[in-house]
């Protein structure tokens, strides 16, 4: 199950502690076993608003169990932080009223969507995102005319 916690509080860029990924402006979004994969991930957001290039996001994830379900000594983990002219928070929430998809697939989906067509957005000389950008703005717009009652 995918699970998501959030207080959306935003917080200015220059006052933020950026190893506070808990507490009020963050989001917690857990992927607990699979039966395919069994692995555990922990993602969390955190969104900083900046004026004049959008919202800032420290995204940190961190592997919690192996494919065979055992708990890494070290886990591995990856952070960095990614600017997006959209607020994520308020897409997952979106989607999750319009996609009929549940909550946790929707909230999947909205941020791997959204992390991918922002790079897609900023490297748009980069001939690596050829064969996906006709389908990745079809799906967009596909999205975007959902009405909220598609559950």
């Amino acid at each position: 199950m995918f699970s998501v916690g959030a207080g959306c509080d935003g917080v200015d860029a220059n006052q933020r502690d950026p190893n506070a990924l808990h507490g009020d402006g963050a989001i917690i979004i857990s992927r607990g076993a699979s039966t395919a994969t069994r692995v555990f991930v922990q993602l969390k957001l955190r969104r900083y608003a900046v004026p004049s290039t959008g919202y800032t996001y420290q995204v940190s994830l961190q592997l919690l169990r192996a494919r065979d379900g055992e708990r890494p000594e070290e886990p591995a983990t990856l952070t960095f932080e990614h600017v997006n002219h959209d607020d994520l928070f308020a897409i997952v929430e979106r989607m999750r009223g319009s996609t009929g998809l549940a909550p946790d697939a929707a909230a999947e989906a909205a941020i791997g969507l959204k992390l991918l067509s922002e790079v897609m957005i900023r490297e748009k000389h980069n001939p690596l995102f050829d064969p996906l950008r006709n389908g990745v703005r079809e799906f967009i717009v596909k999205l975007k005319g959902l009405s909220p009652s598609a559950q």
